[in-house]
């Protein structure tokens, strides 16, 4: 009897993980930017399994990025609410002030004008997009620090 429990707890534990393993993107949030038909502050999945572009899918819209077109892309960090001087030491005394981390990045579309797109992730999330970017598009990101805004990691 304990088997059979445990094995319906086991199935039940992978049957709710199985959806989060078909995904094939990075979950980001569009905060902005001039692509048409994709409003700002919607969730979506960023896929960049293409070897020629970096697609955004949601449920409103979506665009592709080309490699080829990419002219900078460029990561930073900014405090997630603005404060005063002496408030932002009191909240730095009790907890980590909450961080905001996008990626930005820019390219000219087929017709040769210039898009922006800022997207908001996770740390590891950004970082990966950009390790990405810098080996499919090697004219953005000669080195480490010119997609990290200068950053040393």
């Amino acid at each position: 009897m304990k088997r059979l429990i445990a094995l319906i707890l086991t199935m039940g534990m992978a049957a709710t993980n199985a959806p989060a393993m078909d995904s094939v993107g990075m979950e980001m949030t569009y905060t902005g930017g001039t692509v048409p038909g994709v409003r700002p502050g919607v969730d979506g999945t960023l896929e960049t399994t293409s070897p020629t572009a970096v697609e955004f899918h949601t449920g409103s819209g979506e665009f592709s990025v080309p490699y080829a077109g990419i002219t900078t892309a460029k990561y930073h960090e900014e405090n997630r609410f603005r404060l005063g001087a002496l408030p932002a030491i009191g909240v730095g005394l009790l907890k980590a002030r909450s961080k905001r981390r996008l990626v930005t990045i820019t390219w000219k579309d087929e017709k040769g004008v210039v898009q922006v797109a800022i997207f908001e992730a996770s740390k590891q999330k950004s970082h990966a997009l950009l390790t990405i970017i810098r080996i499919r598009a090697p004219q953005v990101c000669p080195t480490k620090g010119d997609c990290l805004g200068g950053e040393p990691n």
